[in-house]
């Protein structure tokens, strides 16, 4: 009776965690957007880290990515999971190697030898390509188990990006 106690405890502990980070990533943008507008820079671009709620990259289009802390200049979340998965090959190339063919989604391997089978491949290394057709949210959520499955720490990679269909000069 007692593991099943800690057992509950715990889910409730981790639930509050992602309602926490919820209600911050919220917070973070209302914060943005009004310190944007009383300097009268509201440029519509906003800065998140990666582990932000994945569903909150939704309708936004990516504008950089800080990796490292390099900037780079990115257009799509395809680039951005590439750019990242390359990075995270230099520094866990044998760990995501030995993943290949072993990580899945619910219809196809997410890492894998081969480009066959894969809906739309990423060739991040010789003999390791990753699975890239997804929308935003699931291209983040698949990068992030990813990452996870390997430890690569990504707390301090950002992303900046605005609000898709707006255009700034």
């Amino acid at each position: 009776m007692n593991n099943e106690k800690e057992n509950i405890l715990l889910a409730v502990e981790e639930l509050r965690i992602k309602l926490l980070d919820m209600v911050n990533t919220k917070m973070d943008v209302l914060i943005q957007r009004i310190e944007n507008d009383e300097n009268g820079e509201d440029s519509g671009n906003y800065e998140f880290p990666l582990s932000a709620n994945p569903a909150f990259f939704k309708g936004t289009k990516p504008t950089s990515l800080c990796i490292d802390s390099n900037w780079v200049a990115v257009k799509t979340w395809r680039e951005v999971y590439t750019l990242v998965l390359a990075n995270a090959n230099i520094k866990h190339h044998e760990s995501l190697m030995s993943m290949r063919n072993i990580l899945a989604g619910r219809k196809r391997v997410v890492l894998s030898d081969k480009s066959e089978g894969m809906d739309f491949p990423i060739k991040i290394d010789d003999e390791l390509y990753a699975e890239a057709d997804f929308d935003t949210e699931w291209l983040i959520k698949t990068l992030r188990r990813i990452l996870g499955s390997i430890s690569y720490d990504y707390k301090d990679i950002s992303v900046t990006f605005r609000k898709a269909g707006e255009k700034f000069d």
